[in-house]
């Protein structure tokens, strides 16, 4: 189950109601041929307060792109008429140059080359695709085929130095555009020289660099190598690079045959240095550590503390963190109305994926004395349900239990129907597993049974872990966010 924070919380406003808000707005910018072609007006777009939730900014990366796609894809279309500086203005706004492996599972090759090619004039991967030609056959068809072949290669040749001038003019124009290209199938060794040169001189440009050479898929990954350069950065003081630092010391780095140990007592160091210097959710990230390793009573207890003080400054991590604690007793006593505040602290900061959470472990939870159906209930309106996402289907399957668990069984019968349909819609080998699921809940609901699910006994270092991943992972979108 993946958590998705927020740096503001949506409380109980509808989440899809605000995008679909922003989107009548693109399209009425859009229909209006005096504001189309004003580069300021898509900017004061781009200002709105909405925009800084995470939520809505990742759902609309999606939503955008596809946009763009259906005008672009419509030759009839006004949107033709838009400047390219608008969509690379879209393009780099919701970051989908560095998103494009999550577009390429949700949009096909020719569509994310269309939308490149007009935002940073690079050619579509396809190629050129030449018309049949117009001329009239002649007689002389060795002469005409001569000719017709010193013109193809011509417009190749012209061709080919007006796209290098203008892919020249937006390397030049483009932040960090040799960095962020090496996460793309489209980097080239160019970009690599380009990027390690500017990485010798600039800190944003190190950091991007060493997370290339860890994630990179186009070149030689090289964990070891980029360890040290964001050392280099961290030595700098540089806050972000503290905490890659220390979040990539409490692994173990392999690649191939090549591995780098975890350091513990490093991890912890540069962790702390990060939280101390503002990056507050590596706190958290560090009571991970302690609660994956858990070598004896000493590190459950500083994994506590660590999440108190993370609490303390509002990291929503942390309200999941202490939740679990209180609901497993951990390094105290059990407290299940403590359990209960924290998981709606944390229902209510991380939507939708926190209050999925919380709304499942409130209705399905073994333990009467934690079990609360009705406060799950209060969560059912934060949960967006999208039956194109599978993702969002298992929210029905949530739906589902917390009716059930208030004792509404046709409504359970209804919402479980629906999310066995939306699944069956997918890949069906590939949710074999959860369509069985499904399908078993649905049967108890049927007869009139709520659904219980006992926690296995290494869901706390499970759980932690994913934690653990999922903050590291939000922080590099931001890292590569950052150099917009």
């Amino acid at each position: 189950m993946q958590v998705n924070n927020p740096h503001q919380s949506t409380g109980n406003i509808d989440v899809y109601v605000r995008v679909n808000q922003f989107m009548e707005k693109v399209d009425a910018i859009n229909s209006d041929p005096g504001q189309r072609n004003d580069i300021q007006t898509w900017q004061s777009l781009l200002k709105t307060e909405l925009l800084d939730n995470d939520e809505i900014r990742e759902i609309l990366l999606y939503r955008t792109f596809y946009y763009f796609v259906e005008q672009f894809s419509n030759v009839s279309g006004a949107a033709l008429d838009l400047p390219h500086e608008v969509t690379r203005l879209f393009a780099e706004y919701f970051g989908w140059i560095n998103a494009e492996a999550q577009l390429t599972s949700r949009f096909g090759k020719q569509q994310i080359n269309l939308i490149f090619q007009h935002a940073y004039r690079e050619p579509a991967a396809a190629g050129i695709v030449f018309a049949k030609s117009a001329f009239r056959p002649v007689r002389n068809f060795s002469l005409y085929r001569r000719l017709l072949i010193i013109l193809l290669v011509c417009s190749l040749v012209i061709f080919y130095v007006l796209t290098r001038y203008a892919l020249d003019a937006d390397r030049r124009s483009t932040p960090y555009y040799d960095c962020k290209v090496l996460f793309t199938d489209r980097a080239s060794q160019q970009d690599y020289t380009a990027c390690a040169a500017t990485a010798e001189k600039d800190d944003k440009a190190r950091l991007l660099f060493a997370l290339a050479l860890l994630y990179s898929t186009k070149f030689q990954q090289e964990p070891a190598a980029a360890l040290n350069w964001v050392k280099q950065d961290a030595e700098h003081a540089n806050p972000r690079a503290m905490y890659i630092l220390g979040a990539l010391q409490g692994e173990e780095l392999k690649t191939g045959k090549v591995a780098v140990k975890q350091d513990f007592a490093a991890a912890m160091y540069w962790l702390e240095q990060a939280a101390k210097a503002g990056e507050l959710h590596a706190y958290t990230h560090l009571a991970s550590l302690y609660v994956i390793r858990n070598s004896d009573d000493e590190d459950m207890h500083a994994a506590r503390q660590l999440l108190l003080t993370a609490a303390a400054a509002e990291q929503a991590d942390a309200y999941l963190g202490m939740a679990l604690f209180e609901l497993l007793g951990v390094a105290s006593s059990k407290n299940y109305d403590l359990a209960r505040n924290w998981l709606d602290l944390y229902a209510r900061a991380v939507i939708p994926t926190g209050s999925n959470e919380a709304a499942w472990l409130l209705s399905t939870s073994p333990n009467t004395d934690f079990r609360a159906p009705g406060q799950a209930m209060k969560y059912i309106d934060l949960l967006n349900v999208d039956e194109s996402d599978p993702a969002r289907v298992m929210y029905l399957d949530t739906i589902a239990a917390v009716y059930a668990a208030n004792g509404d069984f046709q409504q359970a019968v209804t919402y479980q129907t629906q999310a066995i349909t939306g699944l069956k819609k997918q890949e069906p080998d590939i949710y074999q597993d959860s369509i069985k699921g499904f399908q078993e809940r649905l049967d108890y609901y049927q007869n009139n049974k709520i659904w219980i699910e006992v926690l296995p006994e290494d869901y706390l270092q499970k759980r932690f872990a994913d934690l653990k991943n999922e903050i590291y992972n939000r922080q590099l979108r931001a890292i590569i966010n950052a150099t917009q």
